[in-house]
């Protein structure tokens, strides 16, 4: 039985069909370069507020960082009549909860400021620092964003105890064991804080 002759025959592609599909892959292309140049101009209006937003947040957990162990050089006064020796012993006395790292110091150490300072040697060189430690502040010398104490400067907010008066129920000891005479409620009240503000003082 003789085979059937095959009818199908194969048509050339039409290049108006091409032309379509080139144009259509073009225009995708053009796209998609648009959107990318849109994603990229916002990521640069972004970028410094959430850097300036970041800065901030550090910024607000190192005045909590430092207050704490300002507080806690305090409540080692009270108890002690005297500053501490160091920082390990007020966590080792529960004074301080941890020895908490300085967010922009360089890794995370914090300059320590003593109660006194020793003089310059014969040669020149730079005074050192001695005696008990009353605070501590930032080594970052970067400009803040948060006006705090009227300083604009991380390293120039200092976390120092300053004998007031003495707790509610409680008699100030100072250094050397005498306690002072017995001061008005109106002497006894402690200075308000002035708290962090993102505007320059007038």
């Amino acid at each position: 039985m003789p085979e059937r002759p095959n009818l199908l025959v194969s048509l050339p592609r039409s290049p108006i069909n091409n032309n379509c599909k080139a144009k259509h892959a073009g225009f995708t292309l053009a796209g998609l370069l648009v959107m990318l140049a849109i994603m990229v101009i916002l990521w640069g209006y972004a970028l410094p507020s959430w850097e300036k937003m970041n800065q901030r947040e550090k910024e607000l957990e190192l005045i909590w960082r430092g207050q704490q162990f300002e507080k806690a050089i305090g409540r080692y006064y009270y108890k002690f009549g005297s500053y501490p020796p160091n920082m390990d012993i007020l966590v080792e006395k529960k004074f301080l909860r941890k020895k908490y790292t300085d967010p922009f110091g360089p890794e995370g150490e914090w300059e320590i400021l003593y109660q006194s300072i020793s003089k310059r040697e014969k040669d020149g060189s730079t005074a050192s620092a001695y005696g008990p430690i009353i605070g501590v502040t930032s080594q970052s010398a970067a400009k803040a964003i948060i006006w705090y104490t009227g300083m604009h400067n991380h390293n120039l907010w200092r976390f120092v105890f300053y004998p007031q008066a003495a707790p509610p129920g409680q008699q100030q000891v100072p250094p050397g064991g005498q306690p002072p005479r017995q001061q008005s409620p109106r002497q006894q009240q402690p200075p308000k804080q002035q708290p962090p503000s993102d505007r320059p003082p007038d």
